[in-house]
């Protein structure tokens, strides 16, 4: 919730921060996310920590908008679809690739647990997909 907040507050700094130099802000705003992740790998109390996370939504909140806009005004008016697209699909991988996240289906209702024959959506109670969808 204080990284929300935060990153509401940062996300309202956007109009200022579009003054500056685009990449300037952008290396510095993925620089100081780094820095504001920093805490949490060593032993610091739960206070300091939380106080780094909602500096860090503060900090990343203006991100997504500045970034976006940068690659708006950087890219000929014929490649913008083809250059978001490739953006999409670079953060969905990150995303997925992410430690952890290896043992999520990409179908949200699959288990681990469950066998090929029971793997059906929740809105169906035949044990199997073929009889049911």
């Amino acid at each position: 919730m204080l990284f929300g907040i935060g990153a509401v507050l940062g996300g309202l700094a956007v109009g200022a921060l579009r003054q500056l130099p685009l990449w300037p802000v952008t290396v510095v705003i993925v620089v100081a996310w780094g820095l504001a992740l920093l805490p949490f790998g060593f032993e610091v109390p739960t206070a300091v920590a939380v106080a780094c996370f909602t500096l860090g939504g503060a900090i990343y909140g203006p991100f997504v908008a500045l970034s976006v806009t940068l690659m708006q005004t950087k890219s000929p008016p014929q490649h913008l679809a083809a250059r978001f697209a490739a953006r999409s699909a670079a953060l969905l991988i990150a995303s997925r690739s992410a430690p952890g996240s290896a043992d999520r289906s990409p179908r949200p209702w699959a288990s681990a647990r469950r066998s090929a024959a029971q793997d059906s959506p929740p809105w169906c109670s035949a044990p199997s997909r073929a009889s049911c969808c």
